[in-house]
C-alpha cells in the first residue's frame, strides 16, 4: 500500500520536525487487527510514561545509565506509530548519553517535552474512534 505522506497533515514541533504523522499511524492502524493495535499503543504509552518519569528523576547533566537504552527502544516504537519528533529526540538523546556530550541534559529535557506531547496524542488515539472503529470487524487477537 502506498500513502502520499506529503499530502498528509503532520503537527510540527518547534524544530520543524513532524510531531505526529497521521499517515504513518494510518498505515499501522490498517495493517494490524484492532485488538493488536490497542495492545501496542498501550505498550507505547506505558513506555513513554516510564521513560518520562525516569527523565524527570535524573540529574540534569548525569542521566541514569538505563535511560539511553530505554530511549533507544522508545525511538523505534515512537517512529513506528508516527511520533517522529519523539523518535528524533530519543535518538539525539541516546547519541549524547552514549558519548557523554555536554548537552545531554538539554536533550533529556527536549525528549521529555516531546514525550509529553506524544502522550496527549497517543491517549487521544487510544480513546478515539481512529483506533477502535474497526473493532467489530476484527476478532480479538
Amino acid at each position: 500500500m502506498w500513502i502520499d505522506r506529503q499530502s498528509a497533515p503532520a503537527t510540527r514541533d518547534n524544530t520543524g520536525a513532524a510531531m505526529f504523522d497521521q499517515a504513518i499511524f494510518a498505515e499501522i492502524r490498517d495493517a494490524l487487527p484492532a485488538a493488536a493495535l490497542l495492545t501496542h499503543l498501550r505498550i507505547l504509552i506505558a513506555s513513554c510514561e516510564a521513560l518520562l518519569a525516569q527523565l524527570r528523576d535524573a540529574a540534569p547533566q548525569s542521566p541514569a545509565p538505563g535511560l539511553a537504552e530505554a530511549a533507544h527502544k522508545l525511538a523505534g516504537g515512537a517512529g513506528t506509530f508516527g511520533f517522529l519528533a519523539t523518535a528524533a529526540a530519543a535518538r539525539a538523546f541516546v547519541t549524547a548519553a552514549d558519548t557523554g556530550a555536554a548537552n545531554t541534559g538539554a536533550l533529556a529535557d527536549r525528549l521529555a517535552a516531546t514525550i509529553e506531547d506524544a502522550l496527549v496524542i497517543a491517549r487521544n488515539k487510544l480513546d478515539g474512534a481512529d483506533v477502535t472503529s474497526d473493532m467489530a470487524a476484527s476478532p480479538p487477537a
